[in-house]
């Protein structure tokens, strides 16, 4: 048998389509150079080679490497790579492809069982070779490490301008534009502002003030847009710096602050708009009022899905037969046998809650001062289980760090599985125990608030006058919600979560 080989043609050899992934991390003067050059090297690295071409080049501009949703180009190479439009990519090094080690990684996997390949230049790893994903594991873990450092360095610099009052936060609210560096007032929209805040101190709901500024203006007003300006302090020519914070773990995401890192109050950064005065009065009724706006009723009916019998557990709803109106147990209404909690005219809750507003007045100093007492006095007490709290919180986070580092260890293969699994065991043990102790010594959160809306209470009972008739605003100002509890009973739950049982008045039809 002979066999004779048969050279392939120069246009027969295949040909390495090749694409090139660019990246800078910071949108800045020397970054962008550096993003140019990456350009013009790419554009200029296959001119003149038979064997490989440049069919595509993929940039991201001045974005973070931490994030690879945030990364437009890279999205779309990957979408790319699954139509098969190349074979091979070429990067500069691990950290222009990403810094976050899982990502990294999964797209790698992902490339390869697709059959593409990916040439780090500077770190001289090719994932065609059996060791290069144990070598990007180690240098993605560094690159990782690397980010979070920079990240740490850059909050620390933030913060350290809001300490000295030095920060600027941009971009500018509603009402207000940037000239340089400082905040100035646009009176056209600084108009608007004043309109919200004084249309909300008038009784005017959130809705409402929302509807007419739609409707008055070449804006879409939403609820949230009018709550934003109501409790935005910088209205008032303050800033309250770090009411948001970036986490410092991968992956960065940013979070609510309350109370995990300080907070920055820095008078006077720039001309306010409404005064400190209003302002304040609008906290207090966002705040403690809450569920209306002075002067309005929030709902067409203030006893709206207020109302739930207390036998059946169904909410109440509203029948209106020749000009009255009573509220019904909306599974009786269907069926009488299933509950036997009779029809209430509507006359006849707004008396219950006259008298039991009337006695709560003439006794609240008996009934309510000692709550508040024995709140304090448990506030004080959750103040030091706090601390033995934070000490545990301490304990669980070094424990779950050390399963970080043993599951790290496990998957380059320096912990046997054998060895990997007995210690999992030991520290999730130590992890449920000290969850158990955390919920042993765990105050809630609520006490301060339930504090405060019962010091409003008082308040309230304090300055208005003992009720003859109904006042829905005051109703709406104490009231969270009502149970029928028998046909001859009602329980109001006072905001604070105060319960009082009101008897039905007898004497009223009821059908």
């Amino acid at each position: 048998m002979q066999v004779t080989k048969i050279e392939a043609s120069a246009q027969q050899r295949a040909v390495v389509r090749y694409a090139a992934y660019a990246r800078v991390s910071r949108n800045t003067e020397d970054q962008l150079h550096s993003f140019a050059s990456q350009l013009r090297y790419y554009n200029t690295l296959f001119n003149g080679s038979s064997s490989e071409i440049l069919v595509e080049l993929y940039a991201d501009e001045g974005l973070t490497g931490t994030d690879l949703e945030k990364r437009t180009d890279f999205k779309r190479m990957m979408a790319d790579a699954r139509q098969h439009k190349f074979d091979r990519i070429i990067c500069k090094s691990v950290t222009r492809f990403a810094r976050n080690t899982k990502d990294c990684l999964s797209a790698i996997r992902e490339l390869k069982s697709l059959g593409i390949t990916v040439y780090f230049e500077e770190n001289k790893i090719d994932t065609m070779a059996v060791s290069g994903e144990v070598l990007i594991t180690l240098l993605g873990l560094s690159a990782q490490n690397e980010s979070v450092s920079i990240s740490k360095n850059e909050r620390w610099s933030i913060r350290n301008r809001m300490a000295n009052g030095t920060y600027v936060a941009y971009p500018a609210p509603f009402g207000y534009k940037f000239e340089g560096k400082t905040m100035k007032i646009m009176d056209e929209r600084a108009e608007i502002v004043r309109k919200i805040y004084s249309d909300f101190l008038n009784g005017t709901s959130i809705e409402r003030i929302a509807k007419e500024l739609t409707e008055e203006t070449d804006k879409k007003w939403s609820s949230s847009a009018v709550r934003c300006v109501l409790t935005n302090e910088k209205y008032t020519g303050d800033s309250l710096f770090q009411k948001n914070y970036t986490t410092e773990t991968l992956p960065f995401t940013v979070k609510r602050n309350k109370g995990e890192v300080p907070m920055y109050h820095v008078s006077n950064t720039h001309e306010g708009i409404i005064s400190k005065e209003d302002y304040n009065k609008v906290q207090e009724l966002i705040k403690l009022k809450g569920r209306y706006t002075r002067g309005k009723i929030s709902s067409p009916r203030p006893l709206t899905k207020m109302i739930r019998c207390g036998e059946c557990g169904s909410v109440f709803r509203k029948i209106e037969n020749r000009g009255k109106i009573s509220w019904e147990c909306y599974d009786r209404n269907h069926s009488k046998k299933t509950c036997s909690i009779q029809r209430i005219p509507e006359e006849t809750i707004y008396d219950a809650f006259i008298r039991l507003f009337n006695k709560l007045k003439a006794n609240y100093r008996v009934i309510l001062n000692p709550v508040i007492y024995k709140l304090e006095k448990l506030r004080a007490k959750q103040k030091t289980d706090n601390v033995q709290a934070m000490q545990i919180q301490s304990e669980i986070i070094a424990v779950r760090e050390q399963n970080y580092q043993l599951s790290r260890l496990n998957s380059l293969g320096i912990i046997a599985d054998d060895v990997y699994a007995v210690q999992r065991r030991e520290l999730d043990g130590k992890l449920n125990r000290y969850k158990q102790e955390l919920l042993s010594v765990s105050s809630s959160d609520d006490t301060d608030n339930i504090i405060e809306q019962i010091s409003f209470l008082v308040s309230v009972l304090e300055s208005e006058p003992y009720q003859i008739g109904f006042n829905p605003v005051l109703f709406e100002q104490l009231v969270k919600s009502i149970t029928v509890i028998s046909n001859d009973t009602l329980r109001f739950t006072m905001f604070g979560n105060i319960e009082f049982n009101e008897e039905i008045k007898k004497g009223r039809s009821r059908k």
